[in-house]
C-alpha cells in the first residue's frame, strides 16, 4: 500500500491529489441545487424530530450545526423558508407557539 501511495496514479473525487507522498482529498464538489437540498433535508428532519415533543407555550429551537460551511451560494433565510414550507402543517398542529433556526455564526431565522 505505501508503494502504491507513493507511485500509482490517485483517482477521486473533488480535490484528490498526492502531497509529499500522501494521498489527499478534499471535499467532494456539490452542485448548488445538491448543497440546498442537503441542508433543507437536514431543517426538516430536525423539524420531525423535535415538532412532537413540545408542551403548550414552548419554544422551539434547532441548531443548525455546520451549515454555514455549505450555505455559499444561498442564504441561511432562503433554506430555513424552504424547509418551513415542507412541513407547514406540523408546525401547525404542533405545541410549539415559535421557533428558532440558528447556526454557528449566530445568524438565525425565527417565526412564529
Amino acid at each position: 500500500m505505501e508503494a502504491l501511495n507513493q507511485s500509482a496514479v490517485v483517482h477521486g473525487l473533488a480535490s484528490t491529489r498526492r502531497k509529499n507522498g500522501k494521498i489527499i482529498s478534499g471535499l467532494p464538489v456539490k452542485s448548488f441545487e445538491e448543497e440546498f437540498e442537503a441542508c433543507r433535508q437536514g431543517l426538516v428532519m430536525a423539524f420531525k424530530r423535535k415538532l412532537g415533543r413540545g408542551v403548550k407555550g414552548c419554544r422551539l429551537l434547532i441548531h443548525a450545526r455546520g451549515y454555514d460551511f455549505h450555505m455559499m451560494d444561498f442564504s441561511f433565510e432562503e433554506v430555513a423558508i424552504s424547509a418551513i414550507e415542507l412541513v407547514q402543517a406540523e408546525i401547525a398542529n404542533s405545541a410549539f407557539e415559535a421557533y428558532y433556526i440558528v447556526d454557528e455564526r449566530n445568524k438565525y431565522f425565527f417565526a412564529s
